[in-house]
């Protein structure tokens, strides 16, 4: 819930069209915990630098996740995306 409510929010805080589409799915199930996927859709119609502004959201959320214990590693590692993230990574 946590990290919807973000998602929500920093779509709001930025004013963008529309309403943004965030869900999830819990797609592995572990002794530790589970695997969360999480979806973002925004309308970029008019929005100066979309690309940006997504990865603004979406470092956000990853923030987010850490910041209730999550962990951002998986079985598709860590990658270039989150690297800057690192010495945050729960794993």
């Amino acid at each position: 819930v946590a990290t919807k409510n973000r998602l929500r929010k920093e779509h709001s805080d930025r004013a963008l069209p529309g309403r943004p589409i965030v869900t999830c799915r819990i797609t592995q199930l572990y002794d530790e915990g589970v695997c969360v996927y999480f979806y973002f859709c925004m309308n970029f119609k008019n929005v100066l630098n979309p690309s940006e502004v997504f990865s603004e959201i979406e470092l956000a959320a990853r923030r987010e996740i850490l910041s209730k214990g999550g962990s951002l590693s998986h079985h598709h590692g860590i990658g270039k995306a989150r690297a800057a993230l690192m010495d945050h990574v729960n794993s």
